[in-house]
């Protein structure tokens, strides 16, 4: 498990795919490090500016096609996509719901991934959700953004987001 997580937040896809292929559980968990491997390969890649976008990508990718839960709860009982969408630009986010990552989970406070990126500022994550279908609920909105949003991006995907869902085939 070790060499798995060192692997996935060094950015070696291919030693993740070898491990993943060796048997190792990408869903496992240890007592020093109580955190699902694709929490700390996002959380780290995501976070770190100088980390190469590429590789974060096939790591991610690499996680989901071994079997990681894109919909794992992570410490504080929250919703790893609702990390995820604090700091993750889109591709992460397309990763994610195409592994069947709910998009109205929620954190014990109520956050779902979309008003998480609304909150924190992170657009690229919000409109990748709305674009797969996330939606605010009029009371989310209303937390939110007592008062109409002045930038005009935020604005219109508040917009978008409020619209339901388009019914897929």
């Amino acid at each position: 498990l070790e060499n798995l997580q060192s692997a996935a937040m060094g950015g070696d896809a291919a030693l993740v795919r070898t491990l993943l292929d060796a048997g190792v559980d990408p869903n496992a968990r240890d007592a020093s490090m109580p955190r699902s491997v694709l929490s700390l390969a996002t959380t780290v890649s995501c976070l770190d500016k100088k980390a190469d976008p590429a590789a974060r990508d096939a790591v991610v990718g690499a996680l989901l096609e071994g079997g990681a839960d894109p919909n794992s709860v992570e410490m504080g009982d929250v919703p790893l996509l609702v990390y995820v969408a604090q700091k993750c630009p889109r591709p992460v986010i397309d990763a994610f719901v195409k592994a069947g990552a709910k998009l109205d989970s929620r954190s014990p406070q109520g956050f779902t991934p979309l008003s998480m990126a609304l909150l924190v500022g992170n657009l690229d994550a919000a409109e990748a959700l709305v674009d797969h279908g996330a939606r605010l609920s009029p009371e989310a909105r209303q937390k939110l953004f007592p008062e109409a949003p002045t930038d005009a991006r935020v604005a219109a995907l508040v917009k978008r987001a409020s619209k339901p869902a388009a019914k897929t085939k």
